[in-house]
C-alpha cells in the first residue's frame, strides 16, 4: 500500500510539472526522452529482436519523419522532425520493451496489471482538482464561446482534448475488467473510480472522449452477444443512462452547444456557404486546408512532405492559426507526403490484421477496443498522447504474449 501511495504521489507531481521547462525544454519532453533511452538500452542489451511486423513498420513510418522538404531548413524543423519521430515511435518502442521484459520476468500478466493501476492513478489523479485542492497549470476548453466564464476540466493533463481522451481509455481500460471479471477485488471501489471518472470526462466538454468510451460500452457489452441478452440484460441500463444524459444536456447550455456544433457567435447567424467551416469545431475547414497544403506543394513535397513546420506555417496563412490537421491521416499527408501516409495506413492494416488474428485470446475485446479507440482519435483529432500510446503498447504486447504461450501449449 505504502508503495502505491509513493507512486501514485512522484507520478501525480511529474505529470502536473509537465508544463514548465527547464532551460526552455518542458520537464514534459525531458522525462519522456530520458524514459526512451531507459528502454531503447533495454532493448539492446536484451538482445531479443523477435517482433509483431506491425512493430517494423512502425519504425520505419516514424523514421520517415526525418526525410521531408524542410528537415534542415532550421534548427526548429530538425527539433520538430526529430520529435515527431520519437513520439511516433512510442507504440513500436514500448510494445518491444514489454515483451522483452516479459520474457526477461517469465510472466506477463503483470503488463495487465500494470494497465489497471495506470486506469487508477488517471482517475484518483482528478480528485484534487475536482475537489478543488489543486489548481492546473494550463487552462481547460475555453468555455466563454458557450456564454460561461469557465474552463473545461483538464486535471495535470496539459489540455482539454488529453484530458477527455485519456479519461475515456481509462474507462474503457477498467469497464472491460470489471466486464469480464479480470479484476475481483475492490469492485465497489472501482464503480466509485467510474462514476468519478465519468464526472471528470463531462467535466471536459469534449466530444471525442465521450465517442471513444460509448464505442468502448459497445465492444464491451454488445458486439457479439445474442440479441435476447442485449435486450434483456443491458438495454434497461442503457435506457437509464440515456436519460441521465438527456437530463445533463437539458440542463447544460454549454453541453447543448457543444453538440449541435453551435456557439454564442454562430448559434442565431449561420451564413450558409460557412456552415461547413463551423463542424466539428471547424474541423473540416482544418482538414481542408491541410490537404490543400499538399496539393499546392511541388511534386518533391508532395511525395515526402512539407514538414511540421512549413506545414504550420501554411496552416498560419490559410486559418490564422499555426496549428496541426486535427486529423493524423491529413497530417501525415501534409508534413510526410504520400511515403508517410502510405506507411501510416500499413502500420494501421498491419496492427488490424495481427489484432484479428488474436480473436481466441483473452485480451482480444480489450485490445480491439483500444484499437477502435485509437482509430477515432486519429480521425477526429490525431497528434500524440503518450499514456494512450502506452495502453495500446500494452494490449498489443500481452496479444503476442498470449498467443505465443497458446502455441507452446499446443505443440
Amino acid at each position: 500500500m505504502l508503495k502505491n501511495i509513493f507512486y501514485f504521489i512522484a507520478f501525480f507531481v511529474l505529470f502536473y510539472i509537465e508544463p514548465l521547462d527547464i532551460g526552455g525544454v518542458k520537464i514534459a519532453i525531458l522525462w519522456k526522452v530520458a524514459l526512451i533511452g531507459f528502454i531503447v538500452i533495454a532493448i539492446l542489451q536484451s538482445r531479443a529482436y523477435s517482433f509483431p511486423n506491425f512493430v517494423f513498420y512502425n519504425y520505419l513510418y516514424s523514421v520517415k519523419f526525418l526525410l521531408t522538404t524542410t528537415t534542415f531548413a532550421s534548427i526548429a524543423s530538425t527539433v520538430a522532425q526529430i520529435s515527431e519521430v520519437l513520439k511516433s515511435m512510442f507504440i513500436g518502442l514500448f510494445v518491444h520493451f514489454f515483451i522483452v521484459k516479459s520474457k526477461a520476468k517469465c510472466d506477463y500478466l503483470w503488463v495487465e496489471r500494470l494497465s489497471h493501476k495506470l486506469s487508477i492513478f488517471i482517475i484518483l489523479s482528478t480528485l484534487p482538482f475536482l475537489f478543488g485542492f489543486a489548481s492546473p497549470l494550463q487552462e481547460g476548453y475555453d468555455l466563454s464561446i458557450y456564454g460561461t466564464e469557465e474552463f473545461g476540466f483538464i486535471g495535470f493533463f496539459q489540455n482539454a482534448h488529453a484530458a477527455s481522451v485519456t479519461l475515456a481509455f481509462a474507462l474503457s481500460i477498467l469497464t472491460s475488467a470489471l466486464a469480464k471479471r479480470r479484476i475481483s477485488k475492490n469492485r465497489v471501489f472501482l464503480y466509485f473510480l467510474l462514476t468519478i471518472g465519468l464526472y471528470a470526462l463531462y467535466q471536459t466538454y469534449v466530444r471525442t472522449g465521450f465517442l471513444i468510451y460509448f464505442l468502448a460500452l459497445y465492444f464491451i457489452y454488445i458486439k457479439d452477444r445474442k440479441l435476447a441478452t442485449v435486450l434483456v440484460k443491458y438495454v434497461p441500463i442503457m435506457m437509464i443512462g440515456l436519460i441521465g444524459l438527456y437530463i445533463a444536456y437539458l440542463n447544460s447550455p454549454v453541453l447543448q452547444m457543444r453538440f449541435s456544433d453551435k456557439n454564442v457567435y454562430t448559434q442565431n447567424n449561420y451564413d450558409p456557404q460557412d456552415r461547413w467551416k463551423h463542424i466539428g469545431s471547424g474541423r473540416l475547414r482544418i482538414w481542408h486546408s491541410a490537404f490543400v497544403n499538399w496539393e499546392e506543394a511541388d511534386f518533391g513535397a508532395k511525395m515526402i512532405g512539407l514538414g511540421m513546420e512549413e506545414a504550420k506555417d501554411l496552416m498560419a496563412e490559410k486559418i490564422g492559426n499555426r496549428i496541426f490537421a486535427h486529423n493524423q491521416f491529413g497530417q501525415s499527408l501534409q508534413e510526410s507526403g504520400v511515403i508517410g501516409f502510405v506507411l501510416f495506413i500499413i502500420f494501421l492494416l498491419a496492427m488490424y490484421k495481427f489484432i484479428i488474428k488474436r480473436k481466441s485470446s483473452q485480451f482480444y475485446q480489450t485490445a480491439i477496443t483500444i484499437y477502435v479507440g485509437f482509430i477515432v482519435l486519429n480521425i477526429l483529432q490525431g497528434g500524440h498522447y503518450f499514456l494512450i500510446d502506452i495502453y495500446l503498447a500494452m494490449y498489443l504486447a500481452l496479444l503476442y504474449m498470449d498467443d505465443q504461450k497458446l502455441k507452446m501449449e499446443t505443440k
